[in-house]
């Protein structure tokens, strides 16, 4: 199933757990707190994120129908619902978002180790 390529990929990267039910695909990637691990890369993480949105707002419609939607082709549908997320930047992938009528909002909280050496920024 073409689905569970995109849950290894991203269930891989994230070190996650499969979430499978009735309201929700199976590929499903979890929630993921950046801040529980320094050494995840945070763009990758990120494209994760967004790609699992997108899939599961496109879930039940034809890979044609979804391209048409997304503006894109019918192989870059394949290739999010596949988890070929190197194929996407992080813009492309937000620029997704916004065509299924998402808004991206990124906030950034600064952690406590190094706070001393920084400015404080209110």
């Amino acid at each position: 199933m073409a689905e569970l390529a995109y849950a290894n990929t991203a269930i891989s990267a994230l070190n996650g757990v499969l979430v499978s039910g009735a309201a929700s695909p199976p590929y499903r990637v979890p929630a993921f707190d950046m801040r529980d691990n320094e050494c995840e890369d945070p763009i990758l993480v990120l494209k994760i994120q967004l790609a699992d949105l997108i899939v599961r707002r496109i879930a039940g419609w034809t890979q044609v129908n979804a391209a048409s939607l997304l503006n894109t082709s019918q192989p870059r549908v394949s290739d999010l619902r596949n988890g070929r997320l190197e194929r996407f930047s992080l813009e492309q992938l937000v620029r997704l978002v916004r065509r299924v009528e998402g808004f991206v909002e990124l906030p950034v909280e600064w952690g406590p180790r190094l706070s001393s050496f920084f400015n404080p920024i209110d």
